[in-house]
């Protein structure tokens, strides 16, 4: 998606290594449920929260450049 994004002109965000700096820093687990097991599977309530602000903040810097250069 990355190589998409750049031959197309678009910003594109990859979560992977915002989400783990964030399991370091936090030791929290974001994927997986107490009665199914943390660390596997899906995003839980934490892993949606972290994605949310990593999302969030990238692309206030991206509109930030965006409107810097108009």
């Amino acid at each position: 998606i990355r190589d998409v994004g750049h031959r197309a002109g678009f910003p594109v965000l990859s979560l992977a290594p915002a989400m783990a700096a964030r399991v370091g820093e936090t030791g929290r687990f974001l994927h997986g449920f107490a009665g199914t097991g943390l660390g596997t599977g899906h995003w839980n309530t934490g892993g949606h929260h972290e994605a949310g602000q990593a999302l969030a903040s990238w692309l206030c810097d991206v509109l930030d450049k965006t409107t810097d250069n108009r």
